[in-house]
């Protein structure tokens, strides 16, 4: 019996490791085109509802990168990255807060503008 609650506590510790990791990719869905990747410090960062800049393409969307309120620019830092690796210049962050101490869901949308 020992040796099955070992077994079973090897198990359930992996599995939690690897749902951890897993939780902290995103996946992008692509609804444009792709360009040439950029540095993510060109990515430009807005809270506003629509592209100002002149005629943006939409390349695709970050959809609930989880965050917290001491992780906020971690997950902006990562969602840059992957923008600029697709060429966007251009993320719209929509966030949905998931609590009362700060957790939320933030949603990005990758604009490639000219």
């Amino acid at each position: 019996m020992k040796v099955w609650s070992a077994v079973m506590r090897q198990a359930v510790f992996s599995l939690a490791i690897i749902a951890g990791l897993s939780a902290c990719q995103s996946t992008v869905m692509q609804t444009g085109a792709n360009y040439p990747p950029i540095s993510p410090s060109a990515v430009q960062v807005s809270f506003a509802s629509s592209p100002n800049c002149a005629k943006p393409q939409e390349i695709g969307l970050i959809p609930q990168v989880g965050s917290n309120k001491y992780a906020q620019d971690r997950a902006i830092n990562e969602i840059k990255r992957q923008a600029a690796s697709r060429g966007a210049n251009l993320v719209l962050l929509k966030t949905t807060a998931t609590s009362l101490v700060g957790d939320m869901l933030i949603d990005a949308v990758m604009f490639r503008c000219t």
